[in-house]
């Protein structure tokens, strides 16, 4: 069970009260690290596993719009049938307490044309 939900629907810090979210007793979620027109991504841990995880998380405001559902969702399944070194993988999907659909995703850092650290 979540401990609370994720997925904002404005770009923030980390805090104490994210840090605690924990999504089907499987991933915590450590800090966000991106922010879209459809998503939040925070980097996760997994709770039995010493490994890190990217998870995206529908923003709560497109909830309501069953397309946009949809398409996430959609994504989320066209992404885990695809291996390419230049594609992240998809590991899981689900959705919280609050119906808000995720998926897992490998966590890749690097850097981009300027130097600059990305996630």
């Amino acid at each position: 069970m979540d401990t609370a939900s994720p997925g904002q629907d404005q770009p923030r810090e980390s805090s104490e009260a994210e840090q605690a979210i924990v999504l089907h007793d499987t991933y915590r979620l450590i800090r966000q690290v991106g922010f879209g027109g459809t998503g939040v991504v925070y980097e996760a841990m997994h709770t039995r596993l010493p490994r890190r995880f990217a998870i995206k998380v529908l923003l709560r405001s497109l909830l309501a719009h069953p397309e946009a559902h949809a398409r996430f969702c959609h994504e989320a399944e066209l992404m885990s049938q695809l291996r390419h070194p230049h594609v992240v993988q998809i590991f899981d999907f689900n959705v919280t307490h609050e119906n808000q659909p995720y998926f897992v995703m490998e966590y890749l850092e690097g850097r981009d044309q300027i130097g600059r650290a990305h996630v």
